[in-house]
């Protein structure tokens, strides 16, 4: 039998505990409440969607991308949330990649631009 050494906390800032908290449907409570501190509005956990977070490879040149939350807005539109524990320009050149194909997939060859629903990187 293994015996605990010592508990630690582990950061919120871990991508996997990230995920773990906030893309669970029982915890869409707390998603609402980081959503409004972020963007200083005021929605309901029933306005939220949490959406697949893996993009469709459109061809298979296309590079896999997995945004850490995607999360649909009711009368907002779509919010990706991407927790990086270190920041620096290439993370923040691939979060503006994440935000730009979620905004260009929603959009088929018969669609006009200002049919796509906002897209908010944060």
């Amino acid at each position: 039998m293994t015996k605990l050494k010592e508990k630690k906390l582990v950061p919120l800032s871990y991508d996997f505990m990230f995920k773990a908290l906030f893309s669970s449907e029982k915890n869409k409570h707390l998603l609402a409440f980081l959503i409004n501190t972020l963007l200083n509005i005021n929605i309901k956990e029933e306005d939220i969607t949490i959406k697949n977070n893996e993009f469709i490879k459109l061809n298979k040149l296309d590079k896999k991308k997995t945004v850490d939350l995607i999360i649909h807005v009711k009368n907002i539109g779509y919010v990706n949330i991407e927790m990086n524990r270190n920041l620096d320009k290439t993370k923040l050149i691939r979060n503006e990649s994440y935000a730009l194909d979620n905004f260009s997939h929603q959009l088929t060859t018969v669609d006009s631009y200002n049919d796509a629903l906002k897209v908010i990187q944060i």
